[in-house]
């Protein structure tokens, strides 16, 4: 048969079946069962451990195999069948099913399904799980219960109640009430009964209880530098880190640590330098002292405002960024601790903007905000004729060519020139009106000037120097005298600042037909001169600021480097000559001058010319400092170049000397040649012995004729027609001429203009076109 055990074979006619057993076996049955055994069998009550098992067995839960398997046995499937039922086997029928220790008693599981199904339980008074010791895997049985001698202690569940089964030990600790007493804990007696008593470390002292015998130890946080102190900068917020209590009570001292500050700390930022104590203490009445203590110190340090992150410091510090009214100018200055506002050059006021009243610590130098203010005045430069004079016709009658007895105004005249004087003032603001007053500066070499071209007003601020020319007001005349007013000129700046008021005087000068054109030509004349002047003041300075470029200070030696460029030709004051003709005068003045850039150090003759004229500059006007410091090279020069022709004819030519009187040589006999002669007195004939002199009764040519001077004489300058009219502004201001005759002296009294490098010089044409003016500008060389 199949049947395992513990299921039992019944022979059935032809085949068998497997049954499990009762626990409590009946007598056995007939081998070959009946119907009746069959209905018995199943009509019995059976507990789990007396049917087939449930989930590892065919016919589960069944008492046999009868009715569940084929009716034939040792066929195939019947055979399979019958093989697999199993019926539970009851370990605690033979110790060699179960582990339980000798002294403790087997009993089978309600389910013989869990696994294991049964059970091991200690006798009564001893304690453990039962089951016996494995040699090397169990720990030594030693089960504890509590006080109570009853609940088993934390670490002997922890420990599966040990194996075997042991008589517990009584842990008089275990659930013992809690002590009241700071640091106390129950330990057991040598009668093992509880008692609270100190904790390890501690000592009971009178008053106080249980203490710690050794004082805790205070360690700060955030002290990298272990140096007790802690840096921070303006604008930073202070943190407290609070300290580390070293001890194994610890958690205990934290509870009553204090910390104490030396001055109230701000909200929100630290904004002012300087520094302050945080003491940390930890009580311990039982030592002396009674307490443990450590104190950090917070050093601030000094931001500069002026360069922080206005942004960052904007939010989370406002009071430290700088107030400073930027947009007028102004700088700021760091200070220690704080900083301070500068007001710009033009500007007054303290330099900063408002600060609300509530804030602690106003800055060096605040004065209620009041920023910088504009205090510069405008200033206003007139160009152009100062006083301007206007010509109104007198009347007088008739003249004549000559200008002789000219009558004298009649009544109804002297009414005419009462009317006309009444316009005069109507006319000027009429002039001024039509012409934005650009006819106050007019000339007759500039004719056609704009407005602008009259003065220049200038407002210098902080920024820079401000045109205002475009806002100057030109006023209405204000009279002076009959024949004298006076027009101002005004501006007022973006700030409100008023210039100084400007005049510029207008005298009408009232002249007769017989007079008007001499004094048309005269102003010309001097108008023409005046340029002359300009022109001269304005090169003259262009050089001296070339020549301070080049030259050191040190020793006025010029060192090497590229040549400067030259200073553009300014003929915006001239009608004849435009700024390609200018150029080329420039640059055959460069040329005739040999202009080189110098290089190196200059030898010691040049050196001293440099000295020389710096020298005269300081005594002179430039233009005679320059051309008396050429004319003394030149006559160096001369010297110089003599002494070493003189050397050179009488060593070489055997020249001989001789002297000779004015008389000794007439009749047509001549000296001999190769002879140089020493007059031993002057010769008086009426004119100059200088060299180079004409003989007597003959006189050298001046003027346009002659090549040289810078001015023409009067005849060369007016047509033949003209000559005899009076015209002595047509020369140049301290030169006078008289006519040459044989026997007469010509005196000449020349100024600056003759020698001075000038490229205006007057026209030496024999006439003028009509309109134009008798100069015209040319190139001169310097000598």
């Amino acid at each position: 048969h199949q049947c395992h055990e513990p299921a039992q074979c019944v022979n059935t006619i032809g085949s068998y079946e497997c049954v499990c057993p009762l626990l409590e076996p009946e007598p056995r049955m007939v081998d070959d069962a009946t119907d009746a055994y069959w209905e018995k069998i199943i009509s019995q009550e059976r507990s789990p451990w007396e049917l087939s098992l449930k989930a590892e067995s065919s016919c589960s839960s069944s008492p046999s195999t009868h009715g569940c398997c084929p009716a034939f046995g040792h066929s195939l499937e019947g055979s399979r069948c019958r093989s697999s039922f199993r019926c539970p086997t009851d370990s605690c029928s033979s110790e060699h099913l179960n582990d339980c220790a000798s002294n403790a008693r087997c009993a089978r599981k309600e389910n013989p399904s869990i696994r294991p199904n049964y059970e091991c339980k200690c006798p009564h008074g001893l304690m453990g799980n039962g089951h016996a010791c494995r040699a090397g895997i169990d720990a030594k049985p030693r089960p504890m219960v509590k006080f109570d001698g009853v609940t088993p202690t934390d670490e002997t569940i922890k420990h599966n109640f040990y194996c075997g089964c042991t008589k517990p030990v009584v842990d008089a600790c275990a659930g013992f009430p809690p002590c009241k007493g700071a640091n106390e804990e129950c330990q057991v007696t040598a009668s093992n009964s509880a008692v609270c008593a100190c904790k390890p470390g501690y000592v009971y002292a009178e008053g106080y209880g249980c203490v710690d015998e050794s004082p805790p130890v205070l360690k700060l946080r955030n002290d990298p530098l272990n140096d007790q102190t802690t840096r921070l900068k303006q604008g930073d917020v202070y943190k407290e880190h609070a300290v580390d209590i070293v001890d194994v009570n610890a958690e205990d001292y934290m509870r009553s640590l204090k910390i104490a500050y030396s001055q109230p700390l701000p909200p929100g930022c630290l904004a002012e330098i300087g520094e302050f104590h945080v003491n940390y203490t930890v009580a311990t009445p039982w030592t002396s002292p009674p307490y443990v203590r450590v104190t950090r110190k917070v050093i601030i340090e000094d931001i500069d405002e002026c360069k922080l992150d206005v942004s960052k410091y904007d939010m989370s510090c406002p009071v430290l960024v700088p107030r400073c009214d930027f947009a007028a100018g102004a700088t700021c200055v760091n200070t220690k601790g704080s900083y301070t506002c500068h007001c710009p050059k033009y500007t007054t006021g303290d330099g900063f903007k408002t600060i609300p009243s509530d804030q602690k610590g106003m800055p060096k130098g605040y004065k209620g905000g009041s920023g910088c203010k504009d205090t510069s005045k405008p200033v206003i430069e007139l160009f152009g004729p100062n006083p301007k004079i206007l010509k109104a016709c007198k009347c007088g009658g008739l003249t004549g060519i000559m200008g002789k007895n000219k009558p004298e105004a009649s009544g109804d005249g002297e009414g005419l020139i009462s009317a006309q004087r009444k316009t005069y003032e109507d006319d000027i603001k009429d002039l001024i009106a039509s012409t934005a007053g650009a006819e106050l500066c007019a000339s007759h070499i500039k004719t056609n000037p704009s407005a602008k071209d009259c003065m220049k007003a200038t407002d210098h601020t902080y920024q820079g120097a401000v045109d205002l020319t475009s806002r100057v007001k030109v006023g209405d005349p204000v009279q002076k005298s009959n024949h004298a007013w006076k027009v101002p000129y005004n501006v007022m700046d973006d700030a409100g600042n008023e210039a100084k008021t400007v005049w510029r005087d207008v005298v009408i000068e009232e002249v007769d037909l017989y007079d008007l054109e001499h004094k048309i030509r005269m102003e010309i004349a001097r108008e023409n001169e005046n340029e002359i002047k300009r022109a001269i003041k304005k090169a003259v300075e262009e050089e001296r600021k070339k020549n301070e470029q080049l030259v050191k200070p040190a020793a006025r030696g010029r060192g090497r480097g590229d040549c400067p460029k030259c200073p553009k030709c300014d003929c915006s004051n001239s009608k004849s000559f435009d700024i390609s003709k200018c150029s080329d005068v420039c640059a055959k003045h460069v040329s005739a001058d040999n202009f080189t850039c110098p290089s190196g150090a200059d030898p010691i003759p040049v050196t001293f010319f440099f000295r020389f004229e710096e020298w005269l500059e300081g005594v002179l006007p430039p233009s005679v400092a320059y051309s008396l410091t050429i004319l003394t090279m030149l006559t160096a020069g001369m010297f110089f170049l003599k002494l070493i022709l003189t050397f050179f004819f009488s060593s070489w030519r055997g020249e001989e000397t001789m002297y000779y009187s004015g008389s000794r040589y007439d009749g047509g006999q001549y000296p001999p040649q190769n002879s140089i002669y020493h007059s031993p007195e002057p010769i008086s004939n009426g004119i100059s012995s200088t060299p180079g002199s004409a003989p007597p009764g003959q006189s050298y040519p001046r003027g346009a004729d002659a090549g040289g001077g810078l001015f023409s004489p009067p005849e060369s300058r007016l047509p033949r027609d003209r000559v005899g009219m009076s015209s002595p502004f047509l020369s140049p201001p301290g030169r006078t001429e008289q006519a040459t005759t044989p026997g007469s002296t010509t005196q000449y009294d020349d100024s600056i203009y003759q020698t001075t490098n000038s490229v205006i010089t007057p026209s030496r044409s024999s006439g003028h076109q009509p309109g134009g003016t008798p100069y015209n500008l040319r190139s001169q060389s310097r000598y």
